[in-house]
């Protein structure tokens, strides 16, 4: 079940208007879709809607879709989960929406993390 960030309930944080939210737990059916002409359409929906993605960056008036972020842990090195990232990233390439891999560990840096977060969104100044 996809859970949108309390601040965006609000459309401010502090002094600054929200422009964008964070979603998590999404699959990536939530936000991509199957091209609706296609004959296999259903298999595809299923196949996207077995997937998840770990956190999904949306424009917060649209929630259109901006960047999805993974965290990719030793378990993204098993030969099965990398055959996932690569259909994930070839499905997300093809919706032109970026993704952000980032390696899984105890702590990150806020300052790197906003502003590649910024750079894929194109908010980077």
């Amino acid at each position: 079940m996809s859970q949108t960030h309390p601040c965006a309930r609000s459309g401010e944080i502090g002094q600054q208007p929200l422009t964008q939210i964070i979603k998590i737990g999404d699959t990536l059916a939530d936000v991509i879709e199957c091209p609706h002409h296609r004959r296999d359409e259903r298999r595809w929906f299923r196949k996207i809607g077995s997937y998840h993605v770990d956190f999904v960056i949306c424009e917060a008036r649209s929630t259109r879709p901006l960047l999805v972020i993974e965290l990719d842990d030793r378990h993204h090195r098993s030969p099965k989960q990398q055959r996932i990232d690569a259909f994930k990233n070839q499905s997300l390439a093809a919706a032109k929406i970026p993704i952000y891999r980032i390696r899984a560990q105890e702590a990150y840096d806020p300052l790197e993390l906003r502003n590649q977060i910024d750079q894929y969104t194109g908010r980077a100044s």
